[in-house]
């Protein structure tokens, strides 16, 4: 299922207007706690604070791809934003970054 929906919840982007994102990153961050206190509910479990984090860095870049999507269009948005998510995490797993075992391959 998650290969079919991965990225649909930007495709409403280019028919409604989203203003500046904060909305839309509003909305999504909502769905996404709610989710969470579901999960918590139903299979316990405690804070990860590298998660808040990782999170709080998430959302931050939800907020950005809004615009970016809006001016580039949906395929050249997405391969420049997902470009950047593929350098940064190979870049965490390399150099060992924000306290992740590094990568000596």
């Amino acid at each position: 299922i998650g290969v079919l929906m991965f990225g649909g919840n930007y495709i409403p982007v280019r028919r409604y207007e989203t203003y500046d994102g904060v909305m839309f990153q509003w909305m999504m961050g909502n769905g996404i706690l709610g989710l969470g206190f579901v999960m918590e509910l139903a299979y316990g479990g405690g804070v990860i604070h590298h998660g808040l984090v990782g999170g709080a860095l998430w959302a931050v870049s939800n907020l950005l791809v809004l615009p970016v999507v809006k001016i580039l269009g949906l395929g050249v948005g997405f391969a420049l934003y997902h470009g950047v998510n593929l350098v940064v995490g190979y870049l965490v797993g390399r150099l060992g970054l924000f306290g992740a075992p590094r990568d000596e391959a």
